[in-house]
């Protein structure tokens, strides 16, 4: 387990404790859902995550796939990892979850133009100028695209939602 992850996995097990009814996934570290709501019969998604900080979501493509409604479960800590200081649980429609997530089609030609920009350092102004033309696309939605590449081998698209999003969008208007 990345050290980084620990406090994520820490929520988890209290969440899993406040929730008794809750179903854990953690044998399945990619999958797609946390846990399932055997009450509401939901699956769950679970973050933890810095005060103030954007909340990521997985892959914009597997994102933009769900097709059911599901519970985020969502921890905000300050100062230490483990101090919990706002928490919500938000229940999410399938059809408010594809509203946010907007068309994603011209994701699909961002993803084939990416094979065209390589890992290297040299393709670095390359990717820069690729993710800037695709956020502007994107536009000032509540769901933003996240363009993840290293000099490795990561290249990808996520999504996630900024913290002045999801208190507006969800949390104000109690969903």
């Amino acid at each position: 387990m990345a050290e980084r992850q620990k406090h994520g996995f820490k929520y988890e097990e209290r969440c899993f404790k406040n929730n008794p009814h809750w179903i854990s996934n953690s044998d399945e570290y990619t999958a797609k859902w946390d846990a399932f709501d055997t009450i509401e019969q939901k699956p769950v998604s679970i973050k933890c995550i810095q005060l103030g900080a954007s909340i990521d979501f997985g892959d914009i493509f597997r994102m933009s796939s769900i097709d059911e409604d599901f519970i985020l479960q969502v921890g905000f800590w300050a100062d230490e990892k483990d101090n919990i200081v706002e928490e919500y649980t938000i229940h999410i429609s399938k059809e408010e979850w594809k509203r946010i997530i907007g068309n994603i089609e011209f994701f699909h030609q961002a993803k084939k133009e990416m094979t065209e920009i390589t890992n290297n350092y040299e393709d670095d102004p390359k990717w820069a100028a690729f993710r800037l033309r695709y956020k502007k696309l994107w536009g000032n939605s509540i769901l933003q695209p996240r363009f993840k590449r290293d000099h490795k081998k990561q290249k990808r698209i996520q999504c996630g939602i900024t913290y002045n999003n999801l208190i507006e969008n969800f949390v104000n208007k109690g969903s």
